[in-house]
């Protein structure tokens, strides 16, 4: 598809946003930045136990959703399905990147790139791959059970 040159820097402007979109950005947090900061996931970690068909089920479904409901601009949606500490820490972020995808009516799309796995007890990650309007990104996000629900804590785009 050819796209007129007028709306090229609205579309990268976007895809940018989007790609942050559900995305840590630890600096800002003041945390440790690169792939062994501290709390981050490792790609090294190592599997605790095979996962049943109904964690994986359960994990896969709260994946979906969060990006179904970040291209539907919900936010009260998107933070629902935080942890709570995680949510309130990105609140604002989500806010301005939810408003700005919808201004420029942006859908990411999101494929499994890895399925998820243990990486602690109660907490398992996933791999997704994320095409934009002008590239696509690997993006990890970490999952926590609390009680028989699971939440998102982690989602950070991979080098």
């Amino acid at each position: 598809m050819r796209v007129p040159q007028r709306l090229l820097p609205g579309l990268i402007a976007a895809a940018l946003v989007a790609a942050a979109a559900g995305c840590a950005s630890r600096a800002e947090e003041g945390l440790p930045s690169g792939p062994r900061a501290a709390g981050a996931p490792s790609a090294a970690s190592p599997a605790i136990a095979p996962f049943s068909a109904d964690v994986l089920a359960e994990t896969r479904e709260l994946s979906i959703r969060y990006w179904e409901t970040f291209n539907s601009y919900d936010l009260e949606g998107v933070l629902s399905l935080l942890e709570p500490s995680y949510a309130e820490a990105r609140r604002g972020e989500l806010e301005s990147d939810i408003s700005q995808v919808e201004r420029f009516g942006v859908t990411l799309h999101t494929d499994v790139l890895e399925e998820p796995r243990w990486v602690g007890e109660d907490t398992a990650e996933m791999a997704f791959r994320m095409r934009t309007p002008i590239d696509v990104r690997r993006v990890l996000m970490r999952f926590v059970r609390s009680g028989e629900n699971w939440l998102i804590t982690f989602a950070e785009q991979q080098e």
